[in-house]
């Protein structure tokens, strides 16, 4: 008698996780967002950005946020090489494969991978996971819908083959003809619970070797409704509760992305999804104003010493991760009691603050950062 036991796997997913076993992740593998806001703060070109500047914003980011996560998510052009010194040692390492160029043709998008750039490598490196976004839309053309099955089973028998955790995180998009077609990284107005919840039921089968899946909330979630018991709030409910189903029926954890909305927002989101069972979320690291900040900062007392600017971002972050309204506190305790309630595994009370500690992270200074990364 035969086993497999994909021990890689299993110690890739706990090494994501909390002691406790829940995800609390922080996305930084974002490459246009984080150029477009260089850019527009030093007024030039997203060509004229250097890989340096890229790479401070980045390496300031990690050090500030990682000891926050249970793990973060580096992509291997910038991130990987300014950050991984800077990663503390019990937080998880899941590294992007995905080429942030796509194919955006009239029928649909293609993904690519990094060029030069594989699950072998990943696992090389040291990686806990692998994690591959795939754009999807089961209306697209049925040659592009068929081109990112065998994409993302490919990958999958890549990852069973060198026993790492495969994440997939799935995006509904705009069509390149539609009236509110954008290439950015943000949530599609357009998109439809069904789109959503489609895309998830296709890709928990188990020839794709899914491990975790990285979802948008069902409708968009500047949308969502007051989860004041009205008939709106339980529509709303259930979408997420049809979502999280398709997920336990598979056997399969899930995570929520924060898709470009504000934090109060994403606190929303998160009282849906943990209702519906979610084991986690993984938000992008704060964007909007605050690698500008950070790059403000960095730029002003880099020409004096370097190591004190690095210092000046890192405590600047800090502060402003510390900071946050009375209000989202008290929403953050009703979602970690909620979570506590609904998770597999029972949270103690400090279990459940510490769960929900990057939310407070993305609450900085209020909603005055608007999320500008998927």
């Amino acid at each position: 008698m035969s086993f497999d036991l994909r021990l890689g796997k299993k110690w890739g997913l706990r090494r994501m996780a909390t002691p406790a076993g829940h995800f609390t992740m922080v996305a930084m593998d974002q490459r246009p967002p984080i150029l477009n806001l260089i850019a527009k703060t030093l007024g030039i070109g997203v060509d004229e950005v250097r890989f340096a500047d890229v790479v401070a914003v980045k390496r300031v980011l990690a050090e500030s946020l990682g000891e926050h996560a249970s793990a973060m998510l580096f992509d291997p052009n910038y991130c990987f090489p300014a950050a991984l010194e800077k990663l503390p040692a019990r937080t998880g390492l899941v590294v992007t494969l995905e080429d942030h160029r796509f194919e955006d043709l009239p029928g649909g998008r293609k993904s690519h991978s990094i060029r030069d750039w594989s699950v072998e490598k990943i696992k090389r490196a040291g990686g806990d996971g692998v994690k591959v976004l795939a754009w999807f839309r089961p209306d697209a053309d049925p040659e592009i819908v068929a081109y990112q099955k065998r994409y993302v089973e490919t990958i999958g028998a890549e990852c069973r083959r060198n026993d790492i955790a495969m994440v997939l995180e799935l995006l509904v998009y705009p069509f390149a003809k539609s009236a509110r077609h954008t290439a950015d990284y943000v949530e599609s107005p357009d998109k439809v619970p069904e789109l959503v919840l489609g895309s998830v039921r296709e890709f928990v089968h188990p020839r794709y070797g899914v491990d975790l899946l990285k979802l948008e909330s069902p409708l968009p979630g500047s949308t969502l409704p007051v989860r004041d018991g009205s008939a709106g709030q339980m529509r709303a409910q259930q979408w997420f509760d049809e979502m999280g189903g398709i997920c336990r029926d598979a056997g399969i954890p899930w995570v929520m992305l924060s898709a470009g909305v504000t934090p109060s927002q994403f606190v929303r989101v998160m009282e849906y999804a943990y209702s519906a069972g979610a084991n986690g979320f993984w938000p992008a690291a704060p964007s909007g104003g605050t690698p500008c900040s950070i790059f403000r900062i960095w730029k002003n007392s880099q020409h004096n010493c370097a190591s004190r600017a690095a210092s000046l971002c890192v405590n600047w972050m800090r502060l402003h991760c510390a900071q946050g309204s009375h209000g989202t506190r008290t929403t953050l305790r009703s979602i970690a009691s909620r979570q506590k309630e609904i998770c597999v595994r029972p949270m103690s009370e400090r279990c459940a603050r510490r769960s929900v500690a990057l939310i407070r992270i993305q609450a900085l200074a209020g909603d005055r950062v608007t999320r500008q990364c998927y």
